[in-house]
């Protein structure tokens, strides 16, 4: 079982270029979330050979390249459409996992985003203020997070 600090493996080079774009390569801040998302998986699948272990109860993937790609890029680029098929191979090496452990008809996959993207002009940006009510309560951080403070 893994405890909290223990070290886990890092992917070898040969191990991320396997699973990850070249286009992804070419690009320093998505070629090492692409590290990053090999070894959630990489651990992922490991966890469910259960070799060693139980099976999880509960197991969460967390992929990145993709927001990093839309970041750096655009949400339209192709470069996210790179990250996309990456990260849609490293759920399917997930699937496969749950699958040859004998779970996928007792489990539940969920996938989510933790934000959509579109194109915008910087010439049009405007400032979370002018959208917050104006009672108290809120909380805005650099004038781009708000949180509303109960």
């Amino acid at each position: 079982h893994l405890h909290r600090g223990d070290q886990l493996p890092w992917p070898t080079s040969a191990e991320v270029a396997a699973g990850t774009s070249e286009l992804l390569l070419g690009d320093d801040e998505c070629a090492f979330m692409a590290q990053v998302d090999t070894a959630s998986t990489q651990q992922a699948v490991e966890r469910f050979a259960g070799r060693e272990h139980d099976l999880p109860a509960l197991c969460w993937v967390n992929l990145n390249v993709t927001d990093v790609a839309g970041h750096r890029a655009g949400p339209h680029s192709d470069l996210v459409r790179a990250a996309i098929v990456d990260s849609d191979r490293r759920l399917a090496r997930v699937l496969d996992a749950v699958e040859a452990a004998g779970v996928l008809d007792r489990t539940a996959v969920i996938v989510m985003a933790d934000h959509g993207m579109q194109l915008s002009s910087p010439a049009e940006a405007t400032s979370l203020e002018e959208h917050l009510p104006a009672a108290a309560g809120w909380h805005l951080v650099d004038h781009a997070l708000a949180y509303e403070i109960p």
